[in-house]
């Protein structure tokens, strides 16, 4: 596993359970539901890979 290259994002596989990717995180946030209050149920994030 160590000698892998990352995966770029337009490649990426839904449920593959064993990936390595290299990103850069350009913005995160809570997204606010109506009538939840302050209770912070996901997180909502833009990755930025080389591509």
């Amino acid at each position: 596993m160590e000698d892998e290259c990352p995966t770029p994002l337009d490649q990426l596989v839904a449920y593959k359970k064993v990936v390595r990717i290299k990103v850069r995180v350009c913005r995160i946030w809570r997204p606010k539901y109506p009538g939840m209050g302050d209770k912070c149920t996901s997180l909502h994030c833009i990755l930025v890979d080389e591509k």
